[in-house]
């Protein structure tokens, strides 16, 4: 109860108190709490004084590190771990899924698929936005009719993840052509900033910026991180470092503003760079943007 609601000086103080009684659940309710919090040294800590673990407590160990931005230490405690389940497998897909690491999520999904495991929904979503994020539509079409085969419910998540990864540039250019032109509305913000993520995704660099360079208003941040994130999903690395150091001097507080360089870095074997990234986050003392995530024991 004390680590689910994130009373975690509780928790400790309980598990100390009745350490001569405490199982396998209680030592992995700690590390999850912690892990969950984002306390991952301390959730870590736990983890090695464990005298057992089970796949939970592996579980709360990576999805910590993937959501911490340690992607490569979540992928060295996956491989460790000595029996998976479906959430192990999940939870690894999705943290290189939000890392904008596309192809190391997609790869997994099909490793993951092939020994026969079942995927969850949460790996469907991500596998689908890696394909998304990759314009793989190719590999879209075959998880399309994987997901058709295995008759999973395509819910309103799912459902967004597809038609997103279908995104139709011709068709875009289209209805912001007709609302322009024909009916005469003014484009807002998110407008400019569709139009840039439309044409990012679809690997259109070039276009996407000339647009920004023609749109009538100064751009905001999101329009600069959605053609950031399109210059690294397309390798487009020497643009995408310039367009990410601006975004850290637009916002300077802003978590993800570092994250997309660092994984720009590190996609692109950078490591010296990734390591200046990660002293740069706390020599600014730059917080994580919060998350929210449930381990069931």
């Amino acid at each position: 109860m004390y680590s689910g609601s994130g009373e975690l000086d509780n928790a400790r103080s309980l598990f100390e108190e009745c350490f001569s009684v405490v199982d396998i659940v209680s030592w992995t309710s700690l590390v999850t709490g912690y892990s969950n919090s984002r306390n991952i040294d301390v959730a870590r800590k736990y983890f090695d004084e464990m005298p057992q673990r089970n796949t939970v407590s592996w579980n709360a160990m990576v999805a910590g590190y993937a959501r911490s931005g340690q992607i490569m230490k979540a992928r060295e405690l996956f491989d460790e771990m000595p029996a998976k389940d479906v959430a192990s497998w999940s939870v690894m897909i999705s943290g290189y899924s939000q890392s904008g690491m596309a192809i190391e999520a997609l790869g997994l999904f099909q490793e993951m698929v092939s020994t026969g495991v079942m995927p969850n929904e949460s790996a469907l979503v991500s596998a689908v936005s890696a394909c998304a994020q990759l314009r793989a539509l190719d590999q879209g079409e075959w998880l399309h009719n994987y997901i058709k085969e295995q008759m999973f419910e395509v819910n309103v998540i799912l459902g967004t993840a597809l038609l997103d990864m279908y995104g139709m540039v011709h068709e875009g250019h289209q209805i912001y052509n007709i609302m322009t032109q024909v009916y005469q509305i003014k484009p807002q913000l998110e407008h400019y900033g569709c139009m840039v993520d439309l044409l990012g995704r679809a690997g259109l660099i070039k276009e996407a910026l000339e647009f920004v360079e023609k749109m009538p208003v100064e751009p905001h941040p999101g329009l600069w991180g959605a053609l950031a994130s399109a210059c690294r999903i397309h390798g487009e690395i020497e643009l995408g470092e310039e367009l990410g150091k601006h975004l850290i001097k637009l916002e300077s507080k802003h978590s993800g503003r570092y994250m997309l360089l660092l994984n720009m870095f590190a996609a692109a074997n950078r490591w010296d760079d990734v390591v200046m990234m990660r002293n740069l986050l706390k020599k600014k003392k730059v917080l994580k943007n919060p998350g929210n995530s449930i381990i069931k024991l």
